[in-house]
């Protein structure tokens, strides 16, 4: 028992084996409840392995969506420029004033909607980004707390592992 706490308490402990044959005395319920933490551990570790792939997977859609959104504003862009090829092109003829004065406000307007569309995206996707924010400052809260438990772990079974053969009441 005191090997398996001492491997444990050093970090390098396997939390999926518990300690085995416990006496049935006060150090056998003691390690009933070791038993007990390193499950707690083990469980809480796999639960912080599974929010920090949910929190990676979202980033990767927030990735994809904002790279989405940003061809959709170059190729808004791209065709704003070209209204404005249009515009010049039009303004060298004065006939066609008026004509090309109201397509271009047609194209522009056209245009600012879909600017307009683009912003909305971008600040869901700035959001997006806050949530997975607050996601990643919560699993690194949790990985916090595991470090301090495991820190209070070690500090409780220290004096088993300098006096193995002492227990201290």
């Amino acid at each position: 028992m005191t090997s398996r706490l001492q491997d444990i308490a050093e970090g390098e402990g396997d939390l999926t084996k518990q300690l085995e044959s416990l006496p049935k005395d006060e150090l056998g319920i003691l390690g009933n409840w070791v038993n007990t933490i390193i499950e707690n551990l083990r469980l809480l570790i796999i639960e912080i392995q599974s929010t920090a792939t949910a929190v990676n997977h979202c980033a990767e859609q927030s990735i994809h969506v904002a790279h989405s959104n940003n061809d959709a504003v170059n190729l808004q862009l791209s065709e704003i420029n070209m209204v404005v090829t249009a515009m010049n092109e039009m303004a060298v003829t004065s006939q066609e004033m008026a004509k090309s004065a109201s397509t271009a406000a047609d194209y522009v307007n056209a245009g600012q909607n879909f600017v307009d569309i683009c912003n909305d995206k971008v600040s869901e996707n700035c959001q997006a980004i806050e949530e997975i924010v607050e996601h990643i400052v919560f699993v690194s809260n949790q990985v916090s707390d595991l470090e301090k438990t495991r820190h209070k772990f070690i500090v409780f079974f220290l004096p088993f592992k300098t006096s193995p053969n002492k227990l201290i009441y």
